[in-house]
């Protein structure tokens, strides 16, 4: 919210320029401003004739001196909604402000330049409409309270009221939720700050959301800052070359973006023991025994993410343990084909061997080559038998780390098996721990709700056996008695005002008919004055004697009427007098307690009561001193029978008449 005063501010006309983007504030530092939605007025006076500008200039011309000219809002618009409904949100607001503040004068605009941060400019001037036609001089002058049409419209303190401001904030939230639950989309605005939204979520157990407005907030760079920000952007100039205050501004709120949007991005992505471990300083401020609940989640999530790398560890080895199984099925097919070559092979030898002996019987100096066929053939079918017998023993070696790996994979899901039950386990066992807690926290609220009671109980007693108590108690009665009396009494009032009214008017009605007989009366012997100097006033006697009537019958009804009203004073006299009496009854009352357990604990009364609590919240130990706990009961019940016994200076103490009512 923003106040525009004078001379220190601009004046009201140049922020109706500014806001609608006319004159010289049509064209920005960054080139014309193309931003502007839409544009209204309302509650205009007649002398303005409609227009804004010229209700706005008189404002400037006409407020007195050091004057607030006009009240300026800034709200944002659900990015989500059509410019027309956007409109249609500032026009529902305005039309449910209440009754004052919905009469005042007030021009609007919305701007949207595309970057997602829609909103509208709202002035309004403080002096509300009042049906007095005024110029525009005496508009804007003291307001006169006896002859308004003769003064300036009232001055209006709406606005100045923080709990109006709230609830202006609260009903533009919802007049952008309506909207967008009629538009059918799921964002919503919520006008409590962040701070109260942050403690709604932790309450709630949202910890997400409480993440996300755990942000740090930042602060308003305003005009100047604002501009200097988007010369350092257009690299205009340097960090360095702007003032002091100006870079710890920016610095400040890069970091705090940096921050924010760090923390939002981890956040969204983060699990939900992480969310508690963030949050665990402020969990531990609100609750000293949150960091424990905090530390265990922690426990687990890490607990949980060593059982994932060790899943992923042993996918690894079982994809191990598939290539090599691949190997070894790859080097068995080597060997069949290895064993399919062999008996080639010796098919060929074969083969070679009749060759050999035909060319023996045909020609017989083919034996040599015959020979050196043969000693080749020998020489490849032994490398292949060679290469068979390796490669058996590889799938040996093969078989044998694949079940080194398979007993290895057995301890391991043993030990993973163990692990789980330890942690099962401790689990229960932690949950018994705070069961067993939970148990001692209702046993000691329990016993001390005992101890109080049966305090309670021995002061109560002690007060019952004391004198002063009893004769306040009695009088406090006696005041409650005589004061529903009255209240009974003064249910009758209305009848009583009533039959008042009804004899005022047949007083009333008397009188009148009796001044009518006697104007009668007088106009006839104005009429017949012979008559009447003749003493023949007969007609004329007889109106009197009427008039005679209607007025004893008027003095009767003002005589009853003068009676019920003093019948109706003393019975709200008598309520007054009998409140009166109830209130210094119920102080002498609680002074009279208080006496009495001031004396009882100088007696010893409350100790002996704790003592008689503390012994009855214990199981019974034996004997104390050659009693049990039943006789030591007994004894402490007659030492605080005897405090409940006032000596003789206290007796005389106790004799006085009470309050007198």
């Amino acid at each position: 919210m923003r106040h525009q005063l004078k001379p220190s501010t601009p004046s009201a006309a140049a922020r109706l320029r500014y806001i609608t983007r006319e004159g010289r504030y049509a064209v920005g530092l960054d080139g014309p401003r193309d931003d502007l939605r839409a544009t209204g007025s309302g509650n205009l006076p007649s002398w303005a004739g409609g227009d804004a500008a010229v209700f706005w200039a008189a404002a400037d011309g006409y407020e007195r001196a050091n004057a607030r000219r006009c009240l300026e809002l800034e709200l944002n618009l659900p990015r989500e909604l059509t410019p027309a409904q956007q409109i249609a949100v500032v026009e529902d607001y305005l039309a449910r402000l209440p009754l004052e503040a919905a009469r005042m004068p007030y021009t609007w605009a919305i701007h949207d330049d595309g970057d997602g941060n829609p909103h509208v400019h709202l002035m309004i001037q403080e002096r509300p409409l009042d049906g007095h036609e005024r110029t525009a001089e005496t508009w804007f002058k003291r307001a006169n309270k006896e002859k308004a049409e003769k003064g300036g419209a009232i001055k209006s303190t709406w606005w100045h009221d923080r709990q109006h401001v709230f609830w202006s904030r609260a009903l533009w939230a919802d007049a952008c939720n309506q909207a967008l639950i009629a538009s059918g989309h799921a964002a919503r605005f919520d006008a409590r700050s962040k701070t109260v939204r942050f403690d709604e979520a932790l309450e709630r157990g949202q910890w997400l959301d409480a993440v996300l407005l755990s942000t740090i907030t930042e602060r308003h760079e305003g005009v100047a800052v604002a501009g200097m920000r988007r010369r350092l952007e257009r690299d205009e100039c340097w960090l360095e070359d702007l003032p002091d205050y100006a870079q710890r501004l920016i610095a400040y709120n890069d970091d705090a973006r940096a921050h924010n949007c760090a923390l939002r991005d981890w956040a969204r992505t983060a699990t939900e023991a992480e969310l508690l471990a963030y949050l665990a300083p402020e969990l531990e401020h609100r609750n000293p025994s949150a960091h424990v609940a905090c530390w265990m989640a922690v426990q687990h999530a890490q607990a949980l993410d060593e059982d994932r790398q060790r899943a992923v560890a042993s996918a690894q080895q079982a994809g191990e343990l598939e290539l090599l199984s691949a190997v070894q099925i790859e080097q068995a097919e080597r060997g069949a084909i290895a064993a399919e070559l062999g008996e080639l092979i010796a098919l060929e030898q074969g083969d070679q061997l009749d060759d050999l002996l035909a060319i023996e019987v045909e020609q017989a100096h083919g034996a040599a080559l015959v020979e050196d066929s043969a000693r080749t053939a020998a020489q490849r079918a032994a490398e292949l038998a060679a290469f068979v017998a390796t490669e058996r023993t590889a799938q040996q070696r093969n078989l044998l780390t694949i079940e080194r790996a398979q007993a290895e994979a057995r301890q391991r899901a043993a030990e993973e098996q163990a692990r789980a039950q330890r942690e099962a386990e401790a689990r229960r066992q932690a949950e018994r721990i705070a069961q067993a807690q939970q148990r001692a926290i209702q046993e000691r609220e329990q016993a001390e709700a005992q101890r109080r009671q049966i305090i309670d109980q021995a002061r109560e007693e002690h007060r019952a056996g004391d004198r002063m108590v009893r004769h306040a108690r009695t009088v406090l009665e006696r005041a409650q008695g005589d004061y529903q009396r009255a209240q009974e009494a003064l249910a009758g009032l209305p009848q009583l005002a009533q039959e008042r009214a009804q004899a005022v008017q047949q007083a009333n009605a008397h009188a009148a008919e009796a001044r009518r007989l006697t104007g009668q009366a007088d106009a006839w012997l104005a009429a017949h004055r012979v008559r009447a100097l003749a003493g023949m006033t007969a007609p004329a006697d007889e109106l009197r004697e009427q008039a005679e009537r209607h007025k004893q019958g008027y003095r009767n009804w003002a005589e009853r009427a003068r009676s019920l009203q003093s019948q109706a004073e003393g019975r709200e006299s008598g309520a007054r007098i009998f409140a009166y009496s109830l209130e210094q009854a119920r102080r002498e009352l609680a002074e009279a307690e208080r006496h009495a357990d001031r004396r009882w604990r100088e007696q010893g009364g409350e100790y002996a009561a704790e003592r008689r609590a503390e012994l009855a919240s214990q199981p019974d130990q034996g004997n104390r001193g050659g009693m049990g706990r039943a006789g030591f009961l007994e004894a402490l019940q007659r030492v605080q029978e005897r405090t409940q016994e006032p000596d003789q200076d206290q007796q005389h103490d106790h004799d006085w008449d009470g309050p007198s009512l």
